[in-house]
């Protein structure tokens, strides 16, 4: 009795232990299974650090050579027109009084304004106009009136200090003048003078030969109708 009744205790105990086997084999082949399944499994994706991009190469910037400015020229301001004929330069009053006098005799032609080779080689090489009053004499007056550049009238200042002239400058003007007379010896008193007057790119030569009288009564109605 005791012998059967022991059996199926330990029947119980094998079965049990089979089962217990039997699971512990599923188990341990469900763990390799999912083992299996997770090292299948795709890796995740590594986020790939960004490659530096190449920092934008400041470009060379062209070098101009400076542009040279050409200096403006200076250009001179207009003169005054150029008389035309003698008879527009004198004053009525002037012409009035002169009226009886011979005005540009041809024996005169050969006779310069100034008695002053380099002033009047100077002269001469402007334009303009020469009025001569007289006949050959030792008397008269001439006037010329020409016109001149900045350069044309250095040179032909420079000629008058030359030549012995006196030149000042009265703002915008330049006056040059020279008188020889009265002489000692001349009972008659006769005085020689000329002057040089530039203004407004002109130049009024005066050359005078009188007993009366001064310089300014032959040039003062000349530079007032020229300048009124």
């Amino acid at each position: 009795m005791t012998d059967e009744t022991a059996t199926p205790a330990k029947k119980m105990t094998r079965r049990t232990m089979v089962l217990i086997v039997a699971a512990v084999i599923a188990v341990l082949a469900l763990g390799v299974g999912l083992a299996v399944t997770l090292t299948n499994q795709p890796a995740p994706p590594v986020a790939s650090e960004p490659t530096p991009s190449a920092s934008p190469t400041a470009s060379a910037t062209p070098t101009t050579s400076p542009t040279a400015v050409p200096t403006p020229t200076p250009t001179e301001e207009p003169g005054a027109p150029l008389p035309s004929d003698c008879l527009s330069i004198y004053s009525a009053e002037f012409l009035k009084v002169w009226a009886d006098v011979e005005l540009n005799d041809p024996a005169l032609d050969d006779v310069g304004i100034s008695r002053f080779d380099a002033v009047e080689a100077a002269r001469q090489s402007l334009p303009g106009i020469e009025c001569r009053w007289g006949v050959p004499t030792e008397g008269g007056m001439s006037t010329a009136v020409n016109s001149t550049t900045s350069a044309e009238k250095d040179a032909l200042v420079a000629a008058a200090l030359e030549d012995g002239f006196s030149c000042e400058d009265r703002e915008s003007i330049t006056v040059c003048a020279i008188s020889n007379g009265p002489n000692a010896d001349d009972a008659e008193g006769w005085v020689v003078s000329e002057e040089l007057y530039f203004r407004d790119g002109l130049v009024v030569t005066t050359w005078r030969a009188s007993t009366v009288g001064s310089m300014t009564d032959s040039t003062q109605p000349v530079y007032s109708t020229l300048w009124p």
